[in-house]
């Protein structure tokens, strides 16, 4: 009997709640957050390497080059005060992914599966670096709004950003491994970001490659949405046994 197959313990009311209603509970706080977070982004400016969207061009920036569309006053004034009010907002998003991810996981967690371990793992691991990012955006507008040579900021902003990305994901990763006995369609969704990730990290986060990892991590998170509501008011049906 392999350990997918093991039966599950037997869960206590306030645990089988939680299993239940908890990743419903934090995919609701990733839908806010993500309007919240769309509604104050930086927006406009002249983007470098072929970015379309300021929020990733800013994350995956390398160069003072690539974030001087917030330099300066007037507009670019307004483009630092919207990142900054962004990176504030943005402090709150990784418990919201990256506990849907870890309440998803905790079923097969619990019953011993070392992948799910390894999920869960992975997300705790984005918090502290999603919330170092941030911090160095807002000492990356510190010292763009002072006229100051940013490259310090930008150094720090490549360790936090890459570290945050590839444990993201690892950990959609893991899921989708958990997710393929219930929706094979959820779990091709929820894999994409790793690989993609990891050709943008190695090709040197060339703005097709950026926004492609961009998308990809935002169709996982509508998958994980998908299985969190499957769980919550379906949780009999395949696509909800993770």
């Amino acid at each position: 009997m392999s350990e997918a197959d093991a039966p599950e313990p037997t869960p206590r009311p306030v645990a089988q709640g939680l299993a239940r209603w908890g990743p419903a509970a934090a995919a609701l706080l990733l839908v806010a957050l993500t309007g919240a977070l769309q509604a104050v982004a930086p927006r406009g400016g002249t983007l470098n390497r072929g970015y379309v969207t300021p929020i990733l061009a800013i994350e995956l920036a390398q160069t003072a080059e690539d974030v001087a569309f917030l330099a300066g006053d007037g507009e670019a004034a307004e483009r630092r005060a919207a990142l900054d009010l962004s990176s504030y907002v943005d402090m709150l998003f990784p418990l919201a992914y990256a506990g849907l991810i870890a309440l998803l996981l905790l079923p097969a967690a619990r019953r011993g599966e070392p992948v799910a371990r390894a999920g869960i793992a992975f997300a705790a691991v984005t918090y502290p670096f999603d919330v170092a990012e941030n911090l160095t955006l807002l000492a990356l507008t510190d010292a763009l709004g002072a006229g100051a040579d940013p490259g310090g900021a930008l150094g720090w902003l490549f360790y936090a950003t890459w570290v945050k990305w590839l444990a993201l994901g690892g950990a959609l990763l893991c899921l989708a491994a958990v997710a393929w006995r219930g929706s094979k369609v959820a779990a091709l969704f929820l894999a994409l970001p790793a690989p993609i990730a990891v050709a943008t990290l190695v090709a040197g986060a060339p703005g097709a490659l950026g926004e492609a990892m961009g998308l990809t991590v935002v169709l996982a998170y509508l998958a994980a949405v998908v299985l969190a509501v499957a769980r919550a008011w379906r949780p009999g049906a395949p696509m909800a046994r993770l």
